[in-house]
């Protein structure tokens, strides 16, 4: 069974070998053969020889039978575990073995040989396989023959000790994470012919000073040099097309100029870069990826960027010293995440024209103490400023048609705020908030919106409010008084859950309708006064829910408490939001004499 998956691995090792080897044509498998020979050192090395027999432009014979032609031999140093220890110091692989030129060296071929210093790779060799040299933690240099084409993956990780490689001409490519974590590299010099670089193909390289050669308009991977964090500058001037993450986790350079003519900055391009103050952005640009900057905490300076581009998640996330931008002349909606997690940010002014906001878009930005939402805006999606601890105060425009869940959760600065509705979660766990105007027209006030308020004292709600769905005022342990509206006739459960100092409430329903006997406490049903309107007492007491011990009638000329110190006594009515009022109000709760009365 061992035997059949070693022949397995081989065979598929073999494939691969070939496909890149050989030329574009049909072709049938043939023979396998393993050898092993000594090398000029003495050491025995394994080979694996692949026979193909290629069948384009079959012919046939006299007879009719097919004629087979052009067999194509593959040799491939491959993985001995016998040998790892014998080779010390200099590997010397010979050009040929039994007259087949050795083409490959294959998977994991000299992985963890750690007392190997270096290796001399042969001319007929043209690429090696994934992990071919890993782990070999004392190797020093290699030498790649003229004609060496490519570096597969992780070819070279984790050799620690390997100081020197000179990288031929014929390069094409190098596979990803192929240098990864060689800690001892200082530097490289890339050839021109190289079209591809993998993913984290340097990453980790903490010694690597100087990369010359290096053209950013081919094909790069993402991490390319990763936490590398001695690597300086490139010449960037004729970077064209996507800007790759060169430099992610590089801790050494303060600025950065992109040059035009470059359309997109990929994903992380400059995340963890901590030096990095400036950065110049040109007007060809029409994407950044997500978290492009993330981690610069020195970044202070962003010029050209221009809102109108496409904007990946948290592309600013971590950057406490860039303490704002210019929104300039930014319309239509702000992405998703796109600021989330900006540190730095104090405010955010968006000017007119900006028509949403989208879900996190400043979720976590936690020095926002600031912020201006245009009357232009219509859409505010979840978590929108979620977390934003530094926000005191925060003015929703009456155009917003579509409230996220959560927009102004876990903002624990937040003190008042003002809403046309009111969404579900909407300001949970806003412990400062102390007073919130709904200024719409809203039918419904959601689930646990007013959730842990725990400084929560004043709510004006509209008289277009017909339902309070559950826990809305849960955990408002300093709400003192509440008026319901005529309409809201549907409550659900557990709405005052944990409001111990509800003393006061005031419904305008006439003909009240059986709620939830969780609804209110029965510790606030036990102390607070139900105003009820005038002739409906003997109605409330019969209908399940509003059990309290005090239910009083109110009238149009009856006083029924106190309001704030300081408002007007100047005979004039006001509604409950101090506004004046034209004449006296018909009906509903208004103020008077500094006094609440209610209109029939």
């Amino acid at each position: 069974m061992r035997e059949s998956i070693f022949i397995t691995r081989w065979l598929a090792m073999a494939i691969t070998c070939l496909i890149t080897l050989a030329p574009a044509c049909a072709i049938e498998y043939h023979k396998d053969e393993w050898i092993k020979e000594k090398n000029a050192d003495g050491i025995e090395l394994s080979y694996q020889i692949s026979k193909w027999i290629n069948i384009k432009d079959m012919g046939f014979d006299a007879d009719g039978n097919p004629v087979k032609n052009d067999t194509i031999i593959n040799c491939v140093l491959i993985n001995s575990d016998s040998y790892r220890y014998d080779i010390i110091g200099k590997l010397r692989i010979p050009d040929k073995v039994r007259d087949y030129p050795v083409q490959c060296i294959g998977t994991n071929a000299f992985s963890r040989c750690t007392l190997m210093t270096s290796v001399e790779l042969p001319a007929s060799l043209t690429f090696t396989m994934d992990e071919a040299f890993s782990d070999c933690s004392r190797l020093e240099s290699v030498t790649l023959a003229a004609t060496f084409s490519s570096i597969g993956e992780r070819t070279f990780s984790g050799c620690t000790a390997l100081k020197d490689i000179a990288l031929p001409e014929s390069l094409g490519a190098i596979g990803n994470r192929a240098f990864q974590g060689c800690t001892a590299l200082e530097g490289i010099t890339l050839p021109a012919s190289l079209t591809r670089i993998g993913d984290y193909a340097f990453s980790g390289c903490t010694s690597l000073k100087e990369v010359n050669g290096l053209n950013l308009s081919i094909n790069i991977g993402k991490g390319v040099f990763n936490n590398c964090p001695n690597l300086s500058t490139f010449d960037l001037s004729s970077t064209t097309g996507v800007f790759p993450g060169v430099f992610a986790g590089n801790s050494i350079i303060t600025s950065v100029v992109i040059p035009e003519g470059v359309t997109a900055i990929s994903e992380s391009a400059f995340s963890g870069c901590t030096s990095l103050e400036s950065v110049t952005l040109p007007s060809t640009l029409t994407s950044i990826g997500a978290r492009a900057f993330s981690g610069c905490q020195s970044l202070k300076k962003v010029e050209g960027l221009d809102l109108k581009a496409t904007i990946g998640a948290c592309i600013f996330s971590g950057c406490a010293s860039l303490k704002g931008i210019d929104f300039g002349n930014l319309k239509g909606n702000i992405p998703d995440m796109a600021f989330a997690e900006w540190t730095g940010l104090e405010t955010a002014e968006m000017p007119e024209g900006v028509t949403g906001i989208g879900n996190k878009a400043f979720q976590g930005c936690t020095n926002l103490r600031s912020m201006a939402i245009p009357g232009t805006v219509t859409a505010i999606g979840n978590y929108a400023f979620s977390g934003c601890r530094s926000l005191e105060q925060a003015v929703v425009p009456d155009n917003v048609e579509k409230m996220g869940t959560d927009v102004f959760s876990l903002c624990s600065g937040l003190k008042k705020a003002s809403t046309p509705a009111v969404s579900k979660q909407m300001f949970k766990d806003c412990s400062q908030l102390e007073e919130v105007v709904v200024n719409g027209q809203p039918k419904v006030l959601f689930d646990f919106a007013f959730l842990n308020c725990s400084s929560l004292k004043r709510v004006v709600l509209p008289e277009s409010l017909t339902a309070i769905m559950g826990g809305v005022f849960s955990g408002c342990s300093s709400l003192g008084e509440i008026t319901l509206p005529a309409e809201a006739k549907f409550l659900e459960d557990r709405v005052f859950d944990g409001c111990s100092s509800l003393k006061a409430v005031y419904s305008l329903v006439s003909s009240p309708a059986t709620i939830p006997a969780s609804c209110f406490p029965s510790e606030v049903k036990g102390v607070a006064t139900l105003y009820v309107p005038a002739g409906t007492r003997q109605l409330y007491e019969a209908t399940g829910g509003w059990d309290f011990k005090n239910i009083v009638e109110m009238d149009q000329q009856q006083g029924i408490g106190g309001i704030a110190a300081g408002k007007a006594q100047d005979g004039r009515c006001y509604d409950l939001q101090g506004r004046p009022l034209k004449g006296t109000p018909r009906k509903g709760l208004y103020i008077s004499g500094g006094k609440k009365l209610l209109g029939k």
